[in-house]
């Protein structure tokens, strides 16, 4: 699980995923990031290069951990909007 603000969410996903899995002998993988932190959509960010490689691997049938993100960004109530 990472923050969508920290700067090794690839390497989380790439190397440091796949050796907890090996050294659990998981037979399930999940990477779960959380956004808390907008972001300039004109800027690429390491969350979206994820989600680039995440789906190319899904599209290639390739073995990949499963991907949640979670948007956990903080939004005015609705009953208080005017």
């Amino acid at each position: 699980m990472k923050k969508s603000n920290n700067d090794n969410i690839l390497k989380g996903y790439v190397k440091q995923l796949e050796a907890y899995k090996e050294g659990e002998k998981a037979f399930a993988c999940y990477y779960v990031v959380v956004i808390v932190k907008k972001t300039d959509p004109k800027t690429e960010t390491q969350l979206d290069i994820l989600k680039k490689q995440y789906e190319e691997k899904m599209k290639n049938g390739e073995d990949c951990p499963k991907l949640f993100i979670i948007d956990g960004l903080i939004y005015p109530s609705p009953s208080k909007l005017k």
